[in-house]
């Protein structure tokens, strides 16, 4: 009789861990677009398989064929990268089992980002006619205003499309302070973000160059440290207003 008392306090200790988990883990899951259920055990970044889509989720049954000259990169539920070469054809997943909770929302928000059931639903690899864009994630195009996410231990670089002739700018914070002169040499595509101007996350900063009639405005945000994986930092940047910059991230459009 004594040990019923015992029982229950264990079974509200269980439901207790289990709301926990529910809290910490149903808000990613709902913030996504419904998609069908599966045990997605690696997600397609790359594929010449017209039959296998870059988002799209495989698991331990899903079976790929390649030609000799094919290949296919899958991330895991872990972020790691997967790169098969043909000739293949196999179930790479098989005896993977089911993905973890933490493992399935990676997935799922890494399929949203390469796919074509992004977040912004935008069709994949859609990118509109105009100026060339850099290739270094973490580059801030000068004469787009926005928000740019900044590694956490180095510097980005400040990048400009129009590169033949030599440019004065100022750059500062917007909330007054520390500034500095940009000196860019003639030919130079990018340059490294000055010494002198320490970044502060979440602040905006005022780039001016000389005769422009107003500054560009550049919202920086600090990517935190411990991300342990390129499709985490990825997955980091996409949700918090650098989705452009998660894409090259992972070497996309």
């Amino acid at each position: 009789m004594k040990a019923r008392p015992r029982i229950r306090r264990a079974s509200r200790r269980v439901a207790r861990t289990a709301a926990w988990a529910a809290a910490l883990l149903l808000p990613g899951l709902l913030a996504l677009p419904p998609r069908p259920a599966m045990a997605g055990s690696a997600v397609v970044l790359r594929s010449d398989d017209a039959a296998v889509k870059p988002g799209q989720l495989l698991d331990e049954h899903s079976t790929l064929s390649l030609p000799a000259a094919g290949a296919i990169t899958l991330i895991t539920p872990e972020g790691g990268m997967m790169m098969l070469e043909g000739p293949y054809h196999a179930r790479p997943l098989a005896g993977s089992g089911k993905t973890d909770p933490a493992g399935m929302v990676l997935l799922a928000r890494l399929a949203n980002l390469i796919g074509a059931n992004d977040i912004s639903g935008a069709a994949p690899h859609a990118t509109p006619a105009g100026p060339p864009e850099p290739t270094d994630p973490f580059a801030i195009d000068i004469a787009a205003p926005g928000v740019y996410c900044v590694p956490p231990d180095l510097p980005p670089s400040l990048w400009r499309a129009a590169s033949t002739a030599a440019l004065t700018a100022r750059l500062s914070r917007a909330l007054g302070g520390q500034s500095a002169t940009i000196l860019w040499p003639a030919g130079v595509a990018s340059i490294p973000w000055p010494t002198g101007l320490p970044i502060e996350s979440d602040e905006n900063y005022l780039l001016q160059p000389d005769g422009a009639a107003a500054p560009v405005t550049l919202l920086l945000r600090r990517m935190p440290a411990g991300l342990p994986t390129d499709a985490h930092r990825a997955i980091w940047l996409a949700g918090h207003g650098c989705r452009a910059q998660g894409r090259r991230l992972l070497g996309l459009p």
